[in-house]
């Protein structure tokens, strides 16, 4: 079995009924916290891995659901073009089976040290949805240049137009 698969029997641990488990961190995907005897890293529980007390019948361990994919493109800012930039390849996102999909990106107020959730993955902040330092879409793959060109390219027709 992979590591991710494998549970380990309160019988398995010789001084301990504990054991613990990686969780699915949202947008980010299965911790590497390994499945062992014990209690988790002081610091990490409910963070990156869960305890729980088991008994001779059962693990408490089980596999963790790796959950589902969708892609976000990341963004970096260009120091040269003094602008935010798309990456050129969506990025794969991990999210529990009942999450939306969400995307996000720098919006018009993002200056250079504004730093992208989850390289792209995942919604915005509030606060930062009022600040416009970030948008948010709900497709997969949503959050491209070429979305932003379809909004664009509308309204420089439009200006255009009127000149």
């Amino acid at each position: 079995k992979q590591w991710y698969q494998r549970r380990v029997r309160a019988t398995d641990c010789s001084s301990s009924t504990k054991c613990k488990s990686p969780i699915l961190v949202e947008y980010t995907g299965l911790d590497t916290a390994k499945y062992g005897c014990g209690s988790c890293t002081i610091g990490t529980e409910g963070i990156t891995c869960v305890s729980c007390e088991a008994n001779e019948d059962a693990p408490c361990n089980g596999a963790v659901s790796t959950g589902k994919t969708f892609k976000c493109f990341p963004y970096a800012f260009n120091t040269t073009t003094k602008a935010w930039e798309a990456g050129s390849e969506a990025g794969t996102c991990i999210a529990n089976e009942d999450t939306s999909i969400a995307c996000n990106k720098p919006g018009e107020s993002a200056d250079q040290d504004y730093v992208v959730p989850h390289s792209g993955c995942g919604p915005c902040t509030a606060e930062a949805i009022s600040a416009n330092t970030c948008v948010q879409c709900e497709e997969d793959s949503c959050n491209s240049a070429a979305a932003l060109s379809f909004v664009i390219l509308p309204l420089i027709a439009a200006f255009f137009n009127l000149v």
